[in-house]
Order: structure tokens, then sequence, then C-alpha cells
């Protein structure tokens, strides 16, 4: 999905960073509506020729052990076989993804058939399904370098309810060479300190960069009306856009 090119006026430093940074884990961090979603997007977009790119948002994704295991596969698959969008529900379903395997290596396959069977059992290894989940990115990566992004990261802490998970962070092995992981999250103080991730933390707009939205936005170029969307803002992105967006004469009216 593109992003829509006024979100990036104030954001091209942050996919800069991201783009000299392909061979590194980076944890996106900032305020809600800050623009983390925005950035990832693109940030793969720019990346589809050189990485095979998945986007996962774990706000929108089941988080339990056995359906979490699917719908990661389903994701990496889903782009890897560069299917349309019309098809993505077919690939958060176990069946499907099996029935599909033929196009992926030996291992890959042998990893869907596990897990396949593990859905089976009445009570199934839900370390295992996990593990395999994370294990299966590794082993389609060898063929094309791979980025994952988590948006909304902090949600993929539900999966330490499950007594055979009890630290989800630790079951991801952010040390491979051929996967590197986007994540993004709100939660600036229980991220910060990563570890194995370069921190990237979303600033509030500078001056200069809320000026340089603001006219693009509101077609104006007057001091006033700049300083007073900027002070009512704080320079928040998604304030500050919303505000550009609604002046028509008056900036209070506006806010």
């Amino acid at each position: 999905m593109l992003a829509e090119k006024e979100e990036l006026v104030e954001r091209g430093q942050y996919l800069d960073f991201l783009a000299r940074n392909t061979n590194k884990n980076i944890a996106l961090l900032g305020r809600k509506k800050s623009g983390k979603t925005v950035i990832l997007k693109e940030h793969l977009n720019r990346l589809k020729k050189s990485h095979l790119t998945a986007y996962i948002d774990l706000e929108k994704t089941s988080l339990t052990p056995e359906n979490f295991s699917v719908e990661f596969i389903g994701n990496i698959m889903f782009n890897f076989l560069g299917k349309k969008l019309p098809d993505y529900e077919k690939f958060l379903k176990i069946d499907n993804l099996v029935k599909n395997s033929s196009s992926l290596s030996s291992g890959c396959s042998e990893i869907l058939k596990q897990i396949e069977n593990e859905l089976l059992k009445i009570k199934p290894d839900q370390r295992a399904l996990v593990e395999n989940a994370f294990r299966f990115a590794e082993i389609i990566a060898k063929d094309k370098k791979t980025i994952i992004c988590f948006d909304n990261f902090e949600n993929i802490l539900d999966l330490n309810n499950f007594a055979q998970i009890k630290d989800i962070i630790s079951l991801i092995n952010f040390e491979s060479k051929d996967v590197k992981y986007v994540v993004a999250s709100s939660l600036i103080s229980q991220f910060k300190d990563l570890k194995d991730f370069e921190i990237l933390e979303l600033k509030n707009l500078e001056k200069d960069e809320a000026s340089a939205l603001i006219k693009k936005l509101t077609g104006k170029s007057d001091k006033k009306i700049v300083d007073e969307i900027f002070n009512l803002s704080k320079g928040h992105p998604l304030i500050t856009k919303a505000i550009a967006l609604s002046y028509k004469d008056d900036v209070k009216k506006a806010f």
C-alpha cells in the first residue's frame, strides 16, 4: 500500500534511516497516531523488488499460538507467491497453505505438514507451533532476504499468557542473517531497550517540518497561519495534518 505523499513530507529522515539499515532489526517507537504505520508500509513498498516483505498488524491478528502460527506463515506465503488481495483470507487457513506448498522448498513444505499434524491433536504443542512458524520465515528467506514488519508490536506479548510460551520474544531468532524485523509500538518505555534492535524514536515535527506540511496542505504560506497551527498541534503529525486539512479561514475553528 502506498502512503500518501503529504503524510511523508515530515517523515523522510525515518524512511532514509530504515533504507540504510535493512541488515538490522529496528524498533520504531512513537506516540499513538505519530505516523508509524505509514512509515512501515512505505518502507516495505520501497523494498518490494529487493526483498520478500510482510506487514503484520498484531492488532488484527488472532493471538492464540495455533492461529498466530498459521497467520504469520500465511502472510509470508501470500507475499512470496505474489497473490492478489482477494486471495488473502485463504492464506489464513492451514489447508490452503499446505495445498500451495508445492511452490516452496522442501524445508518449508515439511514445516507446514508438521503444523497441520500438530493442529489435528486434541492438545497441540503450542510452543512447537510458534517455533516452527518463525523457522519457516528463516527457511524461506534463504531464497530471498526477508523483512517482516510487526505493527502494534506490544500485542505480541499476549502470547505470554499461554503456559507453553511464557516468553514469546525469546522464541524469535533476531540474530538471523536472512530475516530482519521492523517493529512499531507506542509503548516507548517498554521497548526502548529491546535487545538486538536499533531503536528509532519518532519525535513530533520540528517547526520547519511542520511548516512544509502545513503549507502543502493549506496552500497558504502565511507565517501567522503556520505559527497558529504549529502552536495548537505542538508538532504532532496527525493533529497538524488534521488542522491543516480543516483550515478555511480560521485556525481555531479548524482546530
